[in-house]
């Protein structure tokens, strides 16, 4: 879901709590909103914890990975998936690098959005 329609939503349920509760509706849904905020902040701080306590770079399995990964997924996404942070490419932007034990590399490319655009696998050799 794109943030318009997210934006969207939340003053859809305030304005729908006014006219249908009055002054009470409008803090419930105001409420409902900061539910669905505090639990998106809260999935995003687990997954910076989880990220930060795995390996820089290495993944358990990079094909199994490569399997799992779309492009147009968010970085937390990918994040979650890897349960550790790329090491970045120092030769191109927003480019990260995944490796396993058995020697396979995994190739990410995000754009400025932070969205998946390129996936490029390596073998082992």
């Amino acid at each position: 879901m794109t943030p318009l329609w997210q934006a969207l939503g939340g003053l859809g349920a305030l304005l729908l709590g006014g006219v249908l509760l009055g002054w009470p509706g409008v803090v419930l849904a105001l409420a409902g909103v900061m539910a669905v905020l505090m639990a998106r902040f809260l999935r995003l701080m687990r997954v910076l914890r989880l990220t930060a306590e795995g390996p820089t770079g290495v993944v358990g399995d990079a094909a199994a990975l490569h399997a799992r990964l779309r492009p147009g997924m968010a970085l937390v996404d990918v994040l979650a998936q890897a349960g550790s942070a790329g090491e970045p490419v120092p030769e191109a932007a927003h480019t990260y690098r995944w490796r396993d034990a058995g020697g396979a590399v995994l190739i990410l490319t995000f754009d400025a959005r932070g969205r998946l655009s390129r996936i490029e696998p390596v073998s082992a050799s």
